[in-house]
């Protein structure tokens, strides 16, 4: 991945892309560890059980440098330094720390942990930044590998062997045992425990939508009605599952989240709701077109 210096806008969020599909698609190192066991830091909600959490640079371990200036653009607050920038979306609390490209833990002690030992201290530098350890239904593993291409003979680059990059572990989240796919929050970690990069977007969610996803989960419980809502749906292989859906903190799109029955059709994942209509979030729709004059 090529990475660029600290004066950018959206297209640092782009860089986020590969890790975001990495946690929720691609196959994860057979490791995976529980939910954090800590004293929860209150965040001063009274929605406790979907309570976010917002990171900043106070609680990061993002290996910045010395700071070089703020600033607010492109709809972000920035905070530059030296080896990268760590930025936070306003308004949505969706925050990412990347480096420069010539940042020095980028090539240095990064590889020797195994996945366990990464899961382990991404679990641990979270419990101490106050994410809600009841949330965290687990954490994966997943191996960054790199190689060089076309800077030699194309015979030379195609024989080279890829490289181990470290890993990037991602949280899972759930509530009341009901998963949130939408948040996320992820971390590579050098072996000295700084951050390589990051990003996390863990915003609250309302008790109504979590009673609403209980409601479901309760109904389908029962054989008879869970065949009927499958049915209804047109979910043949039965391997849908009730989750809590939320938008998107970058979208630019009013915060919106919903107990949703999901299920897969080909490559697209559909939502239902508790009557059986597919709904979808403000960041699913199609852009409308300006007006031609």
């Amino acid at each position: 991945m090529n990475r660029t210096a600290p004066n950018f806008g959206w297209g640092m969020i782009g860089l986020a892309l590969p890790f975001l599909l990495a946690c929720g698609t691609s196959a994860p190192e057979p490791s995976s560890d529980g939910a954090i066991n800590s004293q929860e830091q209150s965040l001063g909600t009274t929605n406790a059980e979907g309570r976010g959490y917002v990171h900043a640079v106070a609680k990061s371990r993002f290996r910045l440098g010395a700071t070089t200036g703020q600033k607010s653009e492109f709809g972000m607050a920035k905070v530059v330094g030296a080896y990268g920038v760590f930025a936070t979306v306003e308004g949505t609390g969706w925050s990412m720390g990347i480096p420069n490209a010539d940042a020095p833990n980028l090539t240095t002690g990064r590889s020797s942990w195994s996945g366990t030992t990464h899961n382990k201290a991404v679990l641990g530098y979270f419990q101490a930044s106050g994410l809600p350890s009841a949330q965290v239904l687990g954490v994966d593993a997943h191996a960054n590998i790199h190689a060089g291409g076309f800077v030699g003979t194309p015979e030379a680059d195609l024989a080279a062997k890829p490289l181990s990059g470290g890993y990037t572990s991602c949280l899972r989240r759930g509530i009341g045992g009901i998963p949130v796919p939408d948040s996320f929050a992820w971390p590579g970690i050098d072996d000295n425990g700084d951050v390589i990069e990051e990003a996390i977007y863990w915003p609250e969610i309302p008790a109504s939508v979590i009673a609403d996803a209980k409601a479901l989960a309760a109904k389908l419980a029962d054989p008879a009605a869970a065949q009927a809502f499958r049915n209804a749906v047109s979910d043949t292989s039965g391997e849908g599952e009730v989750v809590i859906r939320h938008a998107s903190g970058v979208a630019g799109t009013p915060f919106t989240a919903v107990a949703s029955y999901d299920r897969i059709d080909g490559n697209v994942v559909r939502h239902f709701d508790a009557a059986a209509r597919e709904v979808k979030l403000p960041d699913e729709q199609p852009l409308k077109q300006a007006p031609r004059k």
